[in-house]
């Protein structure tokens, strides 16, 4: 269930959503011959990795490929137009490789089906009867191949039931990803609401009653936001709009890191051994205006970003609802 402050500041927008959600998709620009064939060979190279992983000694052999693909496979991929075929290349090529470490790393924790936002995802989750976290990330890289494929062969003019079932199923995903994005930049304008209560001008006596407070009461509603944002991002394919919210979520924990530097500047603690203990801008030779100014610019980052991702969403939003879904019908 979505939260009331939730649902009143994104209600528009899932609006908008529902309206394009038996509409066509965006799959983005056109590929050329050349990008198609790019595509279909960066297709054969994740089925061998999944091949690979499925053999006798799958584990050895498949963390040897992941390896000798590694970064080919990523450059190929982000060399094509974005669109829903490069994203879900691109999201089961960064799965299969996250499988792989995941492999190689011993006492990997366990998926926690719970905690996964997509149905799809959470099914996969159950369904992986081993419980190991390696099997499950290649469970979801599987289904991403299974949705490039899909589109690669529509593209080569096959309209087949299985494809177009696959393509419409990769296109229910998608709509998903814009709810999950609108959690996200929720989550976000919370944080810039917060980052400018911590920044806004105050006389000296507000500035000092401020201060007195433990950093660990301020930052407290700063992780809770990031913590959605980070279970959205776990979610997401790797698009975009990831990556933006991603960036967005990185400058405000980065502003938050410095904040808390300059707070332990206005408001000290005493050391438990000395009652002149330097304070770690002092340590590091740094000047307390210097990182307020960083701090800002990383508020200032943060807000763009979030605006960037807002605006793609309702941008791909807006054109799906546009797009006739007759090229899906049977």
């Amino acid at each position: 269930m979505f939260s009331r402050r939730f649902r009143r500041t994104t209600l528009p927008f899932l609006l908008l959503l529902l309206l394009c959600s038996h509409a066509r998709a965006d799959s983005g620009p056109e590929l050329r011959g050349g990008e198609i064939k790019k595509a279909e060979d960066v297709m054969a190279r994740l089925w061998r990795l999944e091949e690979a992983a499925g053999a006798p000694d799958g584990s050895r052999a498949f963390g040897a490929l992941v390896r000798d693909f590694y970064p080919e496979l990523q450059r190929k991929i982000e060399g094509l137009p974005e669109g829903d075929l490069r994203t879900d290349l691109l999201t089961a090529a960064l799965l299969y490789e996250t499988a792989a470490k995941a492999t190689r790393r011993a006492g990997a924790s366990m998926p926690v089906c719970g905690r996964e936002l997509r149905d799809s995802y959470r099914k996969l989750c159950l369904e992986n009867s081993s419980g190991d976290r390696a099997q499950f990330l290649r469970a979801k890289a599987r289904l991403h191949a299974r949705w490039a494929e899909a589109a690669l062969r529509h593209l080569r003019g096959a309209r087949d039931t299985a494809t177009l079932d696959a393509l419409n199923e990769m296109r229910a995903s998608r709509d998903v990803d814009g709810v999950l994005g609108v959690r996200a930049i929720a989550a976000l304008k919370t944080l810039a609401a917060r980052a400018r209560a911590l920044t806004s001008d105050e006389d000296s006596e507000r500035r000092t009653a401020r201060v007195r407070f433990s950093f660990d009461q301020i930052s407290d509603g700063f992780n809770e936001e990031l913590a959605t944002v980070d279970g959205v991002l776990a979610s997401l394919p790797r698009g975009r709009v990831y990556d933006l919210l991603r960036n967005a979520r990185n400058s405000y924990r980065d502003g938050l890191y410095w904040s808390g530097k300059t707070f332990q500047r206005r408001a000290p603690v005493l050391s438990a051994n000395s009652f002149d203990a330097t304070d770690e801008l002092t340590k590091m030779r740094l000047d307390a205006s210097t990182v307020d100014h960083t701090v800002l610019g990383n508020w200032l980052s943060a807000d763009r970003f979030t605006k960037r991702a807002e605006k793609v969403l309702e941008e791909g939003a807006r054109r799906s609802a546009l797009r006739p879904s007759d090229t899906l019908g049977r």
